[in-house]
């Protein structure tokens, strides 16, 4: 009977918790799109949390790699 009635609070709980793990402000959003033999993407982001979205336009399968180059290095 009483775990009838904590299980609404439970799910309650666990959205804020779910909530807290997101960052303060929100993800910046990177469009980027493949073309053949070419991709479309700005030549500097924010720093910070970061979502990136692929669009392929292109005829062949591409692939999106993200790696930070060392200093002195473009």
């Amino acid at each position: 009977m009483i775990a009838r009635r904590l299980l609404p609070l439970l799910g309650i709980v666990l959205a804020a918790s779910l909530s807290a793990c997101q960052p303060a402000d929100r993800a910046h959003v990177v469009e980027v799109t493949a073309r053949d033999f070419a991709f479309d993407a700005p030549d500097q982001i924010p720093s910070g949390w970061t979502t990136f979205r692929m669009t392929n336009a292109g005829e062949q399968e591409h692939f999106l790699y993200i790696y930070r180059l060392p200093e002195n290095k473009t």
